[in-house]
């Protein structure tokens, strides 16, 4: 029965949604090389990585839907979750794809043997995101390396999530649940995965929905692992393949005609 719920659930979201997006204006590319429509930016390593604090959350793939910055730190990362001390890119390139308005930027983990481009353009309500590899994944990181993106906590908390066959609610507290691994550290265990999935369907503020094309995407709670640690969507790269090893089409909800709440302020009297 919950199966069959999640399932109507997740078809009722799509089929409401995706009309929105489509109606939405198409995303193009900006002089700064930023995508860019009336309430949605797309980053692409418009800020680079700390290499002493590797975590600062304002690298990689960043989302700005509605004047909130609801997503960060998209990249192929070596971990579920990444903390402060994990690895980091040794550095990534930014420059104009083949395809127009594409994006694309290069990047390696020189000591691992790790060479990868994610390629970013526009398509139907949203974007199409890829990973490229030119060379097999190293043995040594089948199973570790995969692409990741961040979703900022306090903007989800309380609000639910839908994927092919489950539904759940972001949770308030770091309580998830953790696995050992064989070394004996902890993990957290993945919250839900499936091709399909909708970050708070209820709002349109924050909703976002991603297809992935070629492989699962799983939801982490990064909290369990780091103070810091945000939501975490995960792709794990495959074994023994080469070009557009990862895709996902990616549809953040853009609200017709939205524009910004009125700040107003109150000037100081001179005394």
């Amino acid at each position: 029965m919950r199966r069959s719920f999640a399932i109507t659930l997740l078809t009722l979201i799509l089929g409401i949604s995706i009309p929105a997006f489509s109606a939405a204006p198409d995303l193009h590319l900006t002089p700064q090389q930023a995508l860019e429509t009336h309430g949605l930016t797309v980053l692409l390593f418009h800020n680079s990585y700390h290499h002493v604090f590797g975590d600062q959350k304002m690298s990689g793939l960043e989302i700005i839907l509605q004047e909130q910055r609801i997503a960060t730190n998209g990249d192929v990362r070596l971990s579920p979750t990444p903390a402060q001390w994990d690895p980091i890119p040794d550095g990534c390139t930014r420059n104009r794809g083949s395809e127009p308005d594409e994006i694309t930027a290069a990047c390696e983990y020189h000591d691992r043997g790790l060479v990868y481009h994610i390629d970013v353009r526009p398509e139907s309500a949203g974007f199409r995101l890829a990973v490229q590899l030119d060379k097999p994944l190293p043995p040594a990181l089948v199973g570790k390396a995969g692409f990741n993106l961040e979703f900022l906590p306090s903007l989800y908390f309380g609000q639910s999530y839908a994927t092919d066959n489950a539904t759940g609610i972001f949770p308030r507290h770091d309580d998830g649940p953790m696995k050992k691994m064989a070394a004996g550290d902890a993990e957290p265990v993945a919250l839900t995965q499936g091709n399909n999935i909708v970050l708070s369907p209820e709002n349109p503020l924050t909703r976002v929905a991603i297809t992935s094309e070629n492989g699962l995407i799983s939801l982490y709670d990064g909290r369990n692992q780091a103070p810091n640690g945000w939501f975490v969507l995960r792709t794990l790269l495959p074994a023994n393949k080469t070009g557009e090893v990862v895709i996902w089409h990616v549809k953040p909800n853009i609200i017709d005609g939205w524009t910004r709440p009125p700040v107003t302020a109150q000037a100081r009297r001179r005394s």
